[in-house]
């Protein structure tokens, strides 16, 4: 009920709903989160996640909007924005997921032995 009553009052979105309703965004943030020492151009993150130029640019406009990711105009390169804690908090679960998978890879690699 609170929230039917915030929504009618002001446009309210979960925070997660915020970021991933604009589609590709999901893709975009795994790609800034795997190459996250690189500098990205809008190219390279279409290349990675198989999507079209239109969507990775909504998506990039949408992460730098968040403050998650950075854009250099100078360079027209994108980079994570690590001084975000919202951020180091989503690269904190990225890499805790990667762990637990390749963990998983090993412990069934064990047992197939």
């Amino acid at each position: 009920m609170a929230q039917r009553q915030v929504s009618k009052s002001a446009k309210y979105s979960l925070p997660l709903e915020r970021l991933f309703s604009i589609e590709g965004t999901d893709k975009v943030l795994d790609c800034m989160l795997s190459n996250y020492e690189l500098k990205q151009k809008l190219e390279d993150v279409a290349n990675f996640t198989k999507l079209q130029k239109e969507i990775v640019e909504k998506s990039l406009a949408a992460l730098v909007k968040e403050e998650l990711v950075k854009k250099i105009r100078d360079e027209n390169v994108y980079i994570t924005n690590f001084k975000s804690d919202r951020l180091a908090g989503l690269f904190t679960y990225y890499r805790a997921t990667l762990a637990e998978n390749l963990g998983k890879l090993e412990f069934n690699k064990v047992d197939m032995q």
